[in-house]
């Protein structure tokens, strides 16, 4: 069964940008730990480094107070970002 990620069922918190947690539907320091927190544990913390930023713009601030997110869904981000970024030159 796929891992669901929401408001309720948060990631670990990986302490990067926000010591008072995560945080999501804008461009800020919560947002960002989430991001990094979500895909660290879809795809480990050095590939989370690499494209916490992207993810946090892309998906973790369009989050409304609802927002679900799941492995898979993480996973085919993270693919599809990575295919575009290997692409870039």
């Amino acid at each position: 069964m796929d891992t669901v990620y929401s408001k309720n069922n948060l990631p670990k918190h990986i302490v990067k940008h926000s010591p008072t947690g995560m945080s999501w539907g804008y461009g800020g320091s919560g947002p960002a730990d989430l991001a990094l927190s979500l895909l660290a544990e879809v795809v480990g913390t050095a590939e989370a480094e690499k494209y916490y930023q992207y993810f946090k713009w892309e998906v973790v601030a369009g989050f409304k107070d609802g927002w679900r997110v799941s492995k898979e869904q993480i996973k085919e981000w993270y693919r599809s970002k990575k295919k575009e970024k290997s692409h870039a030159f």
